[in-house]
């Protein structure tokens, strides 16, 4: 066996035409005779012009693993082999690797890769020359890589140059050497594989691009999807005539408007009145600064309410041109959850104001009414009664205010329920109003319609005082917010497990900004005191319920009220009170020397030996020094609170009768005044019957007891 290398053979830059006068040059040395020389040349033509219709068959496949069989079958019909191998070079591995084969055993096919210079495949990658193996080719150790076959008589081994880089090896092989392969057939595969190289480069360019193209249409896929399926509404804007270019699906829901109409609005078009030049502005901003971000700006949609957006905007190309690209996302129900928490927060911290307030002006309300009613008896003077009378009735409204402020802030905690006829209140409230002569020259202009739903006997329950108070307002309010003609409807219904009450006018409705104030307390529109709707808002709550509206200013507002059902039977009737005389000894403990002097002037004219105290502590000695049927304290004192002695006087258990006298009224816990042993309470201001009737009946029951 002997191998033969044949770079001499192949020299760089030569076209086929010169293939073919080499070979026939080659022919002439060897003097064939002028028959043989003629076979000769027309089988050199007719490989070189199969050669070139293979190429250009070969040159136009472009999938890979398609060009790599193409070039070995090609190889054998050319040379007439019976084996061959296309072996292509991993560059970062300094590997060669078969890629496609004919004649091999599957095992070798699949053998691990021949690194660069190793066997006669790894030799030809490395010099970048051919080789021509004769004779028993196959009993050569290395040949295992051309042809993995010992019946190998010849084979030829040739690069796959592109310029000076080698791409690959190509192998063809023979089991017979009759006829062998000579020089010629070295040049021919030569030449098919600088071919090959060129068709397994186009096929390796073809296919990164098709991956880069295929990765490139997912991306667009994805950023499509993206854009269509963002949470937020997408713009994107022109730049120069400031029109919308193109929207999301979000952007249509946002704006009320379809795809077609945002397509080539002005963006101005979207801007609400209130900031008209807002999404202008934003635009001009992102064009000079690259990028904003606005954190509250106001959209009109296409009804022509307005909602409350954030918004980030950026400059990005779009084709040729720059565009800004907006992401608006809707805040509108997050700014009416902020203004929520931002109006209880206020009602809560109004509520601890109205509670020291409701405190103080009770005292001094109680001194002044006690003392006046305390006069009234003792004045037979007319004009003085007259005079002294004006004075109590101040201090009655004082005292009314008082509790309103309690009901808006949600203090008061005197929950004495029961069963309440909704409708049948409703008609009540419209009649007065027909009637009255703050409300009767309004309701010559407007007409009331009223919708009466079913309520089971009893479902309904709820202080009827309270409730006839918060319909009155919101009714009240309904009829104010119509200045000429207008109508009013009322309507009643059940829906999940409450009653509703909506009144719906079509006054003059309200701003965003009344809107956002409408329970405030004082606030007000028409110019008066702006308790009205504050105070419903706080009974409704006391009882459960909730209260809200909607309104659009122009077309009107409607209120809605939801209280929950709660079966209630009728109260029982009650035998009429007998007059109750009894007189006992009575302990009054204030802090306020104006409370006690006033109580024990009341208590002594009805009859009672009254004793005074102005701590818990000097309470506490008096009851060391003899027995009271009745202990009348106040509440919140320095040190030792009516808690204290409440407890203190039920523990001695002498059957001694405990009242709270306070000006928190009704803001008392119910089971703290069980807990602690309270026998009843009593509000400040108070009024003198009340108060002669509640300390009788304490002391009689004490009196029977003992």
């Amino acid at each position: 066996m002997w191998l033969r290398p044949c770079a001499a053979l192949v020299a760089k830059g030569k076209c086929s035409l010169s293939l073919v006068r080499e070979m026939h040059m080659a022919k002439e040395k060897n003097t064939p005779s002028p028959p043989d020389a003629a076979r000769q040349g027309a089988k050199a033509t007719q490989r070189l012009l199969a050669l070139f219709d293979l190429s250009q068959r070969m040159v136009s496949i472009l999938d890979l693993e398609k060009v790599e069989q193409y070039v070995v079958t090609t190889a054998l019909e050319l040379l007439g082999g019976d084996g061959g191998s296309l072996m292509l070079l991993d560059e970062a591995a300094g590997e060669l690797r078969i890629e496609a084969a004919v004649g091999l055993d599957k095992g070798i096919e699949s053998a691990a890769a021949i690194k660069l210079g190793e066997g006669i495949s790894g030799w030809v990658a490395r010099e970048g020359k051919p080789l021509l193996l004769l004779g028993d080719a196959g009993e050569d150790g290395r040949f295992s890589d051309v042809a993995a076959r010992k019946d190998v008589k010849c084979a030829i081994s040739v690069p796959l140059l592109i310029g000076e880089r080698v791409l690959g090896v190509l192998n063809v092989s023979k089991a017979t050497d009759t006829p062998g392969f000579g020089e010629d057939d070295v040049q021919l595969l030569s030449a098919l594989a600088n071919h090959a190289a060129i068709a397994i480069q186009n096929a390796r360019l073809y296919s990164e691009i098709e991956h880069a193209y295929m990765e490139l249409k997912a991306m667009q896929l994805r950023l499509t999807s993206l854009f269509e399926h963002a949470n937020d509404a997408v713009l994107v804007i022109d730049s120069e005539s400031f029109k919308i270019v193109k929207v999301n699906r979000q952007a249509e829901q946002l704006t009320g408007y379809g795809r077609d109409e945002l397509t080539a609005m002005p963006v101005a078009q979207l801007s609400h009145p209130q900031a008209p030049n807002a999404l202008e502005n934003v635009v001009r901003q992102t064009v000079s600064g690259g990028s904003v971000h606005f954190d509250d700006t106001s959209l009109a949609r296409k009804d022509g309410s307005r909602v409350s957006v954030r918004i980030s905007a950026s400059v990005v190309s779009y084709g040729e041109s720059k565009v800004v690209q907006a992401f608006l996302g809707d805040i509108t129900a997050r700014k009416k959850l902020e203004e929520k928490l931002a109006r209880a927060e206020k009602l809560r911290l109004m509520g601890e104001m109205a509670r020291g307030m409701a405190h103080e002006f009770n005292n001094i309300l109680g001194g002044i009414l006690g003392n006046v009613q305390l006069m009234r008896r003792q004045v037979q003077d007319e004009r003085l009664q007259k005079t002294l009378g004006i004075v109590e009735e101040a201090a009655r409204h004082g005292a009314a205010t008082v509790k309103r402020m309690q009901e808006f802030t949600q203090v008061r905690t005197d929950k004495e329920f029961e069963p309440v006829d909704l409708n049948q209140m409703i008609r009540d409230i419209v009649a007065e109003f027909r009637v009255s002569r703050k409300t009767r020259r309004r309701f010559d202009h407007v007409s009331v319609e009223v919708s009466e739903g079913q309520f089971a006997p009893g479902a309904v329950a709820g202080s009827p005082s309270d409730l006839r108070e918060a319909l009155t307002n919101i009714l009240l309010n309904a009829l104010e917010a119509i200045p000429d003609k207008g109508s009013i409807a009322v309507k009643t219904w059940s829906e999940e497990g409450a009653a509703c009450v909506s009144v719906a006018d079509t006054g003059v409705g309200m701003s965003d900004a009344s809107a956002a104030r409408i329970f405030e307390p004082f606030f007000s529109t028409k110019g008066r005191d702006g308790l009205g709707l504050s105070v419903a808002y706080g009974i409704v709550r006391r009882h459960g319920g909730r209260i809200g509206f909607d309104t659009k200013e122009g077309q009107g507002t409607t209120f809605t009220v939801r209280i929950p059902l709660r079966a209630m039977a009728a109260p029982k009737a009650t035998e009429a009170a007998q007059p109750v005389s009894a007189k006992g000894r009575i302990l009054v403990v204030d802090d306020e020397q104006l409370i006690r002097d006033v109580l024990e002037k009341m208590l002594t004219s009805a009859g009672h030996e009254v004793a005074k105290a102005g701590s818990v502590q000097d309470a506490l000695a008096a009851l060391e020094r003899g027995r009271f049927d009745l202990v009348l304290t106040d509440l919140g004192m320095p040190g030792l609170s009516g808690w204290d002695l409440a407890k203190t006087v039920k523990a001695r258990k002498d059957g001694t009768a405990v009242a709270l006298i306070t000006g928190w009224g009704v803001q008392l816990d119910e089971a703290k005044v069980a807990e602690c042993g309270v026998d009843f309470v009593i509000g400040k201001p108070f009024e003198d019957r009340r108060l002669y009737e509640l300390v009788a009946k304490a002391v009689a029951n004490v009196k029977r007891i003992a």
